[in-house]
């Protein structure tokens, strides 16, 4: 049985993976605060590409901008989430008086 969703998922090029796979990893050292999420600290991209032994200038410089980058849209899709619903609840609340 053939699931929709994952027939039409994206196909990812395999130089985005190194990418990605270390988005993922670096997404557990963000800070979390009550109106969302903080990006991911350029310390923690510098410790991570010193881990995976990633030293040449003009790689690191692209791989801070691709972290960067991808974190972006991260952060700004989730506080714009908990913004939509931090203003519903207040809303609720509202009515509920």
């Amino acid at each position: 049985m053939e699931v929709k969703a994952l027939s039409n998922r994206p196909k990812l090029y395999l130089w985005v993976h190194d990418y990605w796979e270390g988005f993922q990893i670096l997404s557990s050292s963000r800070s979390i605060h009550q109106g969302g999420v903080g990006p991911i600290p350029l310390s923690e991209i510098v410790a991570y590409m010193e881990a995976i032994n990633l030293f040449d200038v003009d790689r690191r410089l692209t791989f801070i901008r691709m972290i960067q980058g991808l974190d972006n849209v991260y952060v700004t899709h989730i506080n714009d989430k908990a913004k939509r619903r931090a203003e519903a609840q207040s809303r609720a609340n509202k009515r509920g008086k």
